[in-house]
C-alpha cells in the first residue's frame, strides 16, 4: 500500500528497492509483496529499510513529517484497476495503530458533494503528534468502511464544494509542505469546533 499511495511523487518497486542498503532486486520486492509477506526472500533488516524510506516505523507508527497518500482507484492513470482491498485494510490498520491513546477524534474524513459518482474522492486526515500530518486521498466508497473499522476515533465531515476544492488543491503542493501541513491542522480544528458525530451514516459511501 505504502508504494501504491506514493505513486504521485515517483516512488516504485524499483526505486524502494534499489534505495536500500544493499539494493533489494525488485522482482523479489515484488514478489514479497504479492505474497502479502508470506515469501522469505526479503531480509527483515531490509524491510525496515524500505519501511522508513515510505515514511512509517517497525511498529507502524508513522514518522515525523508531512504524509501525502493516493489510495484511489485512479493513481495509477495507466490502467483502470480498482484499489485491492489488501490496500484499504492497511490504510486502516496504520490509522488505527496511529490514533491510539487520542483523547479526542484527530481522524477526520473531509467529503464534499462536487465528483461524478465514479471519481469522487474524499481526504482522510491525521494528526497524531504535533510534529507528524498526514493527508490521504481516498475513494469515496471506503469512506463507510473506514468508519465501521475505526469506529469513534474516525470523524466523517462534510465540507464545501469550495472547501473541497481547496483541499484538492492543497493535495497538489509539492514544494510548500509547510502550507499543506497548516491547512491540515486548521481543518482538524475546525472540526473539533464542529459537533459532528462520529457515527457513519449508512449512507456515507454515497455522500
Amino acid at each position: 500500500m505504502l508504494i501504491h499511495a506514493q505513486r504521485h511523487r515517483g516512488v516504485t518497486i524499483k526505486s524502494v528497492g534499489e534505495a536500500a542498503e544493499p539494493p533489494v532486486a525488485g522482482p523479489n520486492l515484488s514478489v514479497f509483496i504479492k505474497s502479502s509477506g508470506e515469501s522469505r526472500n526479503v531480509k527483515a533488516e531490509r524491510l525496515e529499510q524500505m519501511l522508513l524510506m515510505l515514511g512509517v516505523l517497525r511498529d507502524g507508527l508513522l514518522t515525523p513529517g508531512l504524509h501525502r497518500w493516493d489510495i484511489t482507484r485512479h493513481t495509477d492513470e495507466s490502467t483502470s484497476r480498482g484499489v485491492p482491498r489488501r490496500e484499504v485494510d492497511t490504510l486502516i490498520d496504520l490509522l488505527d495503530e496511529n490514533s491510539k491513546g487520542m483523547d479526542k477524534p484527530q481522524c477526520v474524513c473531509l467529503t464534499w458533494s462536487g465528483g461524478k459518482p465514479d471519481d469522487a474522492v474524499a481526504f482522510v486526515l491525521l494528526r497524531p503528534t504535533p510534529i507528524t500530518s498526514l493527508i490521504a486521498r481516498i475513494d469515496r466508497s471506503e469512506v463507510e468502511a473506514l468508519g465501521i473499522a475505526l469506529g469513534e476515533r474516525f470523524v466523517v465531515r462534510h465540507v464545501t464544494d469550495g472547501e473541497g476544492a481547496e483541499l484538492q488543491s492543497v493535495w497538489h503542493l509539492n514544494d510548500h509542505e509547510w502550507i499543506v501541513g497548516r491547512k491540515i491542522e486548521q481543518f482538524l480544528k475546525s472540526t473539533e469546533a464542529t459537533s459532528v458525530s462520529p457515527a457513519i451514516a449508512s449512507e456515507g459511501a454515497n455522500l
